[in-house]
């Protein structure tokens, strides 16, 4: 139907190269989806890919700004983020015609007002800030509309809210001042070695012991679920409200495909 995002189409999108020390960017045309569509149409994603994919918007939009002397990419936002076949997420080319959907939907107020940095909160160095803004924003919106198996830890849903706090937040002592800083918070699935795990088993069946199986299993289930429930919900609660989100976000983007 006109005037929906097509599920999968052709996008004009920015790859780049690295070679000796050296970064340039290169154009491509890819089959995917927008980020917006695959989250709705698809919220289940592994925490394998969570963690990769805020690794690839963060490393990317470092490379853009090596690229373009430090000038941002500016507008990033699930609009403007294609989800490949192998589940790679790719920036928009937003230079290209056929592109000019992106910056339409940014003319929405409630879209703009929700990842378009304000200028009074700017950092000395705006273009950084408008790309560190709409890179937390955006992770945020990831985090309120998916569900992720295996369910994040409350150790690591504390350190992707405390990223996207750095990203968005109002404190300009506490918040980032480039990329690199962004890929050092981002939690990594690590291999526990082989002592660890028999450590922890050892804990396990000695508690298990005590308090027995059913009362444990209760007990954990009820605390984590609590904990991860509360955070979950203060990261929606700063999202757009549900309504918004929907209406703006989800129905009527004005786009031209490229065939």
């Amino acid at each position: 139907m006109k005037g929906e995002i097509n599920i999968e189409a052709n996008y004009e999108v920015i790859r780049f190269v690295e070679h000796g020390g050296r970064c340039w960017p290169t154009m491509d045309c890819v089959k995917g989806q927008l980020l917006l569509q695959r989250l709705r149409g698809e919220p289940v994603i592994e925490k394998a890919m969570l963690f990769s994919w805020l690794k690839e918007l963060g490393v990317q939009l470092e490379q853009y700004q090596r690229c373009r002397n430090n000038k941002g990419y500016r507008y990033l936002n699930p609009y403007s983020v294609l989800v490949t076949a192998e589940d790679k997420l790719l920036m928009l080319d937003l230079e290209a015609e056929s592109n000019a959907f992106v910056m339409k939907n940014l003319q929405k107020r409630a879209v703009r007002s929700h990842f378009v940095k304000p200028i009074v909160r700017m950092k000395q160095n705006a273009q950084v800030s408008m790309d560190l803004y709409g890179y937390g924003k955006t992770v945020q919106f990831i985090m309120a509309n998916t569900e992720i198996k295996p369910a994040l830890t409350r150790k690591e849903i504390y350190q992707i809210g405390k990223m996207i706090d750095k990203c968005i937040g109002e404190n300009a002592q506490r918040q980032y001042d480039d990329f690199s800083q962004v890929r050092r918070d981002i939690p990594v699935i690590k291999e526990r070695s082989g002592q660890q795990v028999r450590k922890y088993a050892v804990m396990g069946i000695i508690t298990l012991s005590l308090i027995g199986y059913g009362t444990f299993m209760t007990i954990q289930a009820n605390v984590f679920r609590q904990q991860r429930d509360k955070l979950i919900l203060q990261m929606k609660e700063k999202t757009i409200n549900g309504e918004e989100k929907n209406n703006v976000l989800y129905n009527e983007p004005q786009e031209e495909k490229v065939r």
